[in-house]
């Protein structure tokens, strides 16, 4: 006997043909539910104003390396930048060109690890990290519905020609960032 679960991954219409539609089999066997739109080997459409990185290449570091820690105490490395919980304000972090690994020219994006600790008891408040000097993107990367709560993800990032990063948070909250690797 084979389980299955249909999850709809968005589409109006779930019984037609490239809506989203998929079927996850029992074991980690995918399976398409409905045939894709795109034929496969074909180059897919870009949106007006996408940026299409040719040729870049992903370099993990060794380990991951600690570049922000807002917590206050002796036992956590030093912070870049004020050792106070972020909350409603814009912080910049530089990615490069402190004992990160990541280079100070040529990167294209980071991979991150995000950590929030000791969380505010504000239900919906989130930490959104993006490349500065663009518009704030609407969108979050990490969210928590409580009080004193901790939570992480990996996530990527764009970043500027100076290799840098915007961090925001909605409501008070401490943060941890790691880097993982970069792009060039």
């Amino acid at each position: 006997m084979t389980m299955s679960t249909d999850i709809d991954l968005g589409g109006d219409d779930p019984t037609q043909t490239g809506s989203g539609r998929r079927r996850f089999l029992a074991g980690g066997a995918i399976v398409a539910a409905a045939a894709a739109t795109a034929v496969v080997g074909a180059a897919l459409p870009q949106p007006a104003g996408a940026i299409v990185l040719t040729g870049t290449v992903f370099y993990p570091l060794p380990v991951a390396k600690r570049i922000y820690d807002s917590r206050p105490g002796v036992d956590h490395p030093p912070a870049l930048g004020p050792k106070t919980q972020l909350v409603g304000a814009l912080t910049n972090l530089s990615m490069a060109g402190n004992s990160s690994g990541v280079p100070t020219s040529g990167v294209a994006g980071v991979m991150v690890n995000l950590v929030v600790t000791n969380t505010s008891a504000v239900p919906g408040s989130f930490l959104t990290i993006y490349k500065n000097g663009v518009p704030f993107p609407q969108t979050s990367n990490l969210n928590w519905f409580g009080a004193n709560q901790t939570l992480a993800v990996t996530t990527f990032s764009s970043v500027d020609a100076a290799s840098k990063v915007t961090l925001f948070a909605s409501s008070l909250t401490d943060v941890i960032v790691d880097v993982l690797g970069y792009y060039l």
